[in-house]
């Protein structure tokens, strides 16, 4: 960003030559005080007030300075008005800085101009300096992102400049969902990785499975859903029935002794049916006569 500053008006008369009068005013430039993330520019006017084309050098006596000039030389028609722009970026360094700018007319005395700036530790003007500049404002651009600034979550700034994700609110070190997986940005708990706990509620590990079916087979336990056995993902409703292995996989709350479905369990084990591939044969059936 440029900061653009006051040009320098013409007066005073530097140095009169064979070719020309150079008039430009010789007072110091001070570029003043300078944000480190600006750049200042200044122009110096010049003028010719004599009848011949005058040409006129310029140059920083300190190169390694933080001012540049736009160019190094300058040609001045007769009664002519002429400029040069003058920059300075502010250094990581709250010394002020200076320098001399050279004029030399072709046949005339130079003329030095001292020139000056100076790094703004505050550019934003929030009560704290740079984070380059020996202070801890992460953005001195803006005045309302500081250390003692209140965080506003999710808007892609770090208002608070603690250096921590802008998108984890609960600080468990995993952004929110869509920027990242968290999948509740309120609770430090909730978190891909975390150990899942059954039946609270909560998506503790953001796999985005039911709390309610810890076997994964796709049916929330009982009272939520219609799995009788939750701890077994072979046992749920509509699976195939395993007869007599004291299991209910189908969860239909019959008894696993009575594959034919007459109320009676099988004889073999330990029931009174002795055909439980017959609900017609039973304890409950009526003899018939031939």
């Amino acid at each position: 960003m440029l900061l653009a500053l006051t040009a320098c008006g013409q007066g005073h008369v530097a140095t009169l030559t064979p070719h020309g009068l150079l008039q430009v005013d010789d007072g110091p430039l001070d570029l003043g005080s300078v944000p480190l993330d600006l750049r200042a520019e200044t122009v110096l006017a010049f003028g010719n007030g004599g009848q011949l084309p005058l040409q006129v050098a310029m140059a920083l006596a300190d190169e390694s300075a933080p001012f540049q000039l736009s160019q190094s030389s300058l040609l001045l028609s007769p009664l002519s008005d002429g400029s040069v722009n003058l920059w300075f970026e502010p250094p990581e360094s709250l010394e002020a800085q200076s320098t001399q700018l050279i004029l030399t007319p072709d046949e005339g005395d130079e003329v030095w101009i001292e020139v000056s700036g100076v790094t703004n530790p505050d550019g934003d003007g929030d009560g704290y300096a740079h984070l380059q500049l020996d202070g801890d404002d992460c953005d001195d651009s803006r005045a309302e992102v500081n250390p003692g600034a209140e965080e506003s979550w999710y808007d892609g700034l770090d208002q608070d400049c603690d250096g921590f994700s802008d998108f984890d609110a609960d600080g468990d070190g995993w952004d929110a969902e869509p920027v990242g997986q968290d999948c509740d940005d309120t609770l430090e708990a909730v978190q891909p990785g975390a150990e899942e706990v059954w039946y609270d509620g909560l998506d503790q590990d953001c796999d985005g499975h039911s709390d309610f079916d810890a076997d994964g087979d796709g049916v929330d336990r009982e009272p939520e859903g219609d799995d009788c056995n939750d701890g077994d993902p072979l046992v749920r409703p509509g699976v195939l029935e395993v007869w007599y292995d004291g299991l209910d996989q189908d969860c239909d709350g019959l008894s696993d002794f009575d594959a034919d479905g007459d109320g009676a369990e099988s004889a073999v084990w330990a029931g009174t049916d002795c055909d439980d591939g017959n609900p017609g044969i039973g304890p409950q059936s009526s003899e018939e006569d031939d």
